[in-house]
């Protein structure tokens, strides 16, 4: 797995600094080429850190979905419930 910083946001002043990553995993089928998946990953400054690798092929729904997840403030702690919730098409509205 590969990850790549995709951008920081302060929680509010005096408080926590959360880092947006993009994870990369590569796999080879069976006639040799190789598929990328894309998930997430929200590390915290305390050292709290969550992840969700390999939510989708498209590299154009993963950046959709940081983009909400740096928007919306997400913590390593609500991570997995906000996925949950774009997914399923919940996210709508913090779009």
């Amino acid at each position: 797995m590969r990850t790549v910083e995709y951008g920081r946001t302060s929680l509010g002043k005096g408080k926590a600094t959360m880092r947006y990553y993009l994870t990369v995993d590569t796999y080879v089928c069976g006639a040799g080429c190789e598929l990328e998946s894309y998930g997430v990953l929200v590390s915290g400054e305390d050292g709290e850190t969550a992840a969700v690798r390999c939510i989708t092929p498209s590299a154009e729904r993963i950046e959709e979905l940081l983009a909400v997840l740096l928007r919306g403030r997400v913590t390593p702690v609500s991570l997995k419930d906000v996925i949950e919730d774009w997914v399923s098409g919940l996210c709508d509205i913090l779009i």
